[in-house]
């Protein structure tokens, strides 16, 4: 991830909240040493009174997914899509991007399940490519919450 360079006051001396209208993100993130995706993740968790704020994450990213896990806790769920023929990994998305529990991860997994087969059966291909990912995330979830 890149660092946004300019000369608007920084995070710390300008604070935005949902209801503001009167500058953008950028504006108030100025030239901040935070990276953006970070700012927004913190934003996000300090907006979630009503615990109605959703983040989304790529799983190509993992490291990022990580960090933003770490950052805004075990509350808030982040959708993930990339896994499967963008090349996000399906381990390290359920890994980073779920919480303790192994929940409030929303892996989407869209190209790897309509598109599993063109024969004649494209039905039972489909449903298990979808079984098949189910599988590999209730597996992977198991393995994370028998170490908690």
């Amino acid at each position: 991830m890149r660092k946004r360079e300019g000369s608007t006051p920084s995070p710390d001396t300008k604070k935005i909240s949902p209801q503001s209208k009167s500058h953008s993100f950028g504006e108030s993130y100025g030239n901040s040493a935070t990276e953006l995706y970070l700012y927004i993740a913190r934003l996000a968790a300090e907006w979630n009174q009503n615990d109605n704020i959703g983040l989304v994450v790529g799983a190509t990213s993992p490291n990022e997914l990580e960090s933003v896990r770490k950052l805004i806790g075990q509350e808030i769920p982040i959708l993930i899509p990339g896994v499967g023929t963008q090349g996000g990994d399906l381990e390290k998305a359920v890994e980073y991007g779920s919480n303790a529990a192994g929940e409030l991860a929303i892996v989407n997994i869209s190209r790897g399940i309509i598109f599993a087969g063109d024969s004649a059966d494209f039905q039972n291909d489909v449903r298990r490519a979808a079984e098949s990912y189910r599988d590999s995330i209730l597996k992977k979830i198991d393995k994370k919450t028998e170490h908690n």
